[in-house]
């Protein structure tokens, strides 16, 4: 019960944002997140070239918001996804994603954070959590989706995840794209 007052109390505060018209999505570089300030070494003024990686999230749905449970890490993981969407190990990123940075997506609209790009990123959705629009009521999860630094992607890169409803059924696709190098 605790998640669904969480929810309700995400999803009120969302249409108040969109009552003052607060909707749009926004740049945000998360390098203080991934580095602290003593090791940032100043990065994160923020293009999207080859120093960064640009993860672009889509809500295709017509009346669902989505609470996009994005992870990240840099750190070197040993089961990966096990270790990246494990709750313990502290990687989930709300802040900075969504309507006021509660890490929520409106119906049909779209958002985008930029990571610094350092030797092992990781990032992914556990699927996403699909919300009705209006009530907050808990309607399904997308599917489990990640990618690494080096193995799938390399800086510059641009990750979209798409999250999706087909019928009845939640979808989350990741899709991978260079970046302006």
């Amino acid at each position: 019960m605790e998640a669904r007052g969480s929810i309700l109390r995400i999803v009120a505060g969302f249409l108040f944002t969109i009552a003052i018209g607060a909707s749009e999505g926004c740049n945000v570089d998360l390098a203080a997140t991934l580095n602290p300030p003593a090791d940032n070494g100043g990065a994160g003024e923020g293009s999207s070239g080859g120093d960064s990686v640009l993860v672009v999230f889509r809500n295709l749905t017509d009346s669902e918001a989505v609470e996009v449970e994005f992870y990240t890490t840099a750190e070197p993981l040993e089961v990966v996804p096990d270790d990246l969407f494990d709750p313990a190990n502290g990687y989930l990123v709300v802040r900075n994603i969504g309507v006021g940075g509660r890490g929520i997506i409106a119906p049909g609209e779209t958002d985008q954070l930029e990571l610094d790009c350092v030797e092992g990123l990781t990032l992914g959705t556990t699927g996403g959590l699909f919300v009705d629009n209006e009530t907050g009521d808990e309607l399904g999860t997308g599917t489990s989706r990640w990618v690494q630094e080096g193995a799938q992607i390399s800086c510059g890169a641009i990750v979209i995840l798409e999250y999706t409803k087909e019928g009845e059924a939640f979808r989350t696709d990741l899709l991978l794209g260079a970046g302006d190098s």
